[in-house]
């Protein structure tokens, strides 16, 4: 007895149909995970914006960074260039720390903390982010930051190691932006 070709055929088209869906799936998520890329917040320096244990969706490795941006870099090495799921293994595999901190100055701005106050390029900068109004554990003398690199600093300024012990960043070392935020309303690490 002979099968029953729409049967066939039926079957057919559910398997071509299957394979198509896996296939656009995998390439959506090759897409995404080559542009896009989470972080997970390690440490109080950005409190009261992100507090430990808050989620961040970042663009990787962004065209533009502007004031306020908050970043995702390495210290001291450049970003990976490895995109997509690679990215993320090669800083796991490597153990290396992902700071998170605001971006405070662009190439060419003069930074500088003066009684208590952040100012850049001569103007007092006031921030309704900041956990304290005044920075007061610490002044900083004029810092001019140089071509391709951001000057960074966590939004707990009295207690956050940031551009003000380690300098600017170079753009190199940026590994993403945030461009979606979870905030964790209590420290869950704790």
């Amino acid at each position: 007895m002979k099968p029953n070709a729409s049967i066939i055929s039926r079957k057919t088209y559910a398997f071509i149909d299957w394979i198509q869906t896996i296939v656009v799936y995998l390439f959506v998520i090759i897409i995404l995970t080559s542009h896009f890329g989470t972080s997970v917040v390690p440490s109080l320096s950005m409190a009261p914006t992100l507090t430990r244990g808050s989620f961040l969706i970042i663009e990787r490795r962004p065209e533009n960074v502007s004031y306020d941006d908050i970043i995702t870099f390495l210290p001291n090495s450049e970003a990976p260039k490895l995109g997509g799921l690679l990215g993320d293994i090669s800083i796991r595999v490597n153990k290396q720390d992902i700071y998170v901190k605001r971006v405070i100055g662009l190439p060419g701005d003069t930074i500088e903390v003066k009684d208590g106050n952040l100012i850049r390029n001569g103007i007092v900068i006031h921030s309704d982010y900041t956990a304290e109004s005044k920075i007061t554990l610490y002044e900083m003398p004029p810092v001019i930051v140089p071509d391709s690199h951001y000057f960074v600093m966590g939004d707990n300024r009295n207690n956050s190691i940031d551009s003000h012990i380690f300098g600017p960043i170079s753009d190199k070392q940026v590994y993403g932006k945030a461009i979606w935020i979870f905030r964790v309303p209590i420290d869950i690490l704790t």
